[in-house]
């Protein structure tokens, strides 16, 4: 019987199906602060404060992910032409802070794609020019040096960025106080939730302005001081 054999391709592959979570499920989430919605995840699924806003834009949809190697960027070019409407393209570039991996001409590019903003474990350029292509993006720094074009490289496989892990078609919410990752299994559970205490946060800002916040809510502190038996000297 003839055989074929094949390349050993790990590494060095993309994956064209992305299971998406639904576009209803999403757009719930729209106007909720990051900081709620980490609440309601027992605080487990933030990324790391080291991936900084470049914009004040909020960030909301469904991850392609790319796993690149360090200084290279052929994939997430890739990634760009594959996304659909709504993608936020997520890439683990391994921290590397010697080249940028996404510039300028790249964010303009999947902003016309419909592409809602970027993720990068790794080095941007332009922060200008990004700042007004009109979608949030968030990296570790900027830096003039750019990128090799040969690979390897994976789309659309399982990812560590920001310390987290994100798996394509995840949920991913952020804003200037950071990133949430959400499954989209998990998320019709987390949205109502966070959306109440998004809710009672608003309320109680306007009473905090009014000066009708009553000092009863803050009887939790003493009670539980007095709980731990801590002594007042």
């Amino acid at each position: 019987r003839n055989t074929v054999m094949t390349e050993n391709k790990v590494g060095f592959r993309i994956f064209q199906h992305v299971n998406r979570a639904d576009h209803e499920l999403v757009e719930a989430f729209r106007g909720i602060s990051s900081c709620c919605i980490s609440d309601q995840t027992s605080r487990m699924y933030c990324m790391s404060q080291e991936l900084h806003p470049l914009t004040d834009l909020p960030l909301l949809g469904t991850a392609i992910t790319v796993n690149t190697a360090e200084g290279d960027n052929l994939m997430i070019h890739k990634a760009i032409d594959m996304a659909q409407p709504g993608d936020v393209i997520v890439v683990n570039a391994h921290g590397c802070k010697t080249r940028s991996v996404v510039g300028e001409m790249m964010v303009r590019h999947a902003a016309a794609r419909g592409v809602t903003g970027f993720i990068v474990d790794g080095m941007t350029r332009d922060p200008e020019g990004i700042r007004q292509a009109g979608i949030p993006v968030f990296s570790l720094g900027s830096i003039i040096l750019g990128s090799h074009r040969n690979g390897p490289g994976e789309i659309n496989v399982p990812i560590s960025c920001g310390g987290t892990v994100v798996m394509p078609g995840d949920i991913v919410i952020g804003d200037t106080e950071g990133i949430v990752v959400l499954r989209p299994d998990d998320a019709a559970d987390i949205v109502s939730a966070a959306r109440k205490k998004h809710e009672q946060e608003l309320d109680k800002r306007k009473k905090y302005k009014s000066g009708a916040v009553s000092a009863s809510n803050r009887d939790w502190i003493d009670r539980t001081l007095t709980e731990k038996n801590v002594p007042v000297l």
